[in-house]
């Protein structure tokens, strides 16, 4: 199952850490408003903002959303 995560500061990779450790969730991207589009952040890709969020959940198939803020 995927997931998109919201933030991507030092919670989000905490969250991130403990969903790889879980090993059940696919993590497609992080969201975030305030951080550039492309960059790499705890190994993953901010895909956008807030604004992209239902373009982003139709995209990769209706994922779950976890908030790490």
């Amino acid at each position: 199952m995927n997931i998109l995560i919201i933030g991507s500061g030092g919670h989000a990779g905490v969250v991130i850490d403990a969903i790889e450790k879980g090993g059940y969730y696919n993590i497609v991207g992080l969201i975030d408003d305030f951080a550039e589009v492309g960059i790499i952040k705890h190994g993953y890709q901010i895909l956008g903002g807030q604004r992209e969020i239902p373009e982003l959940y139709r995209q990769y198939g209706e994922p779950f959303i976890f908030i790490a803020v």
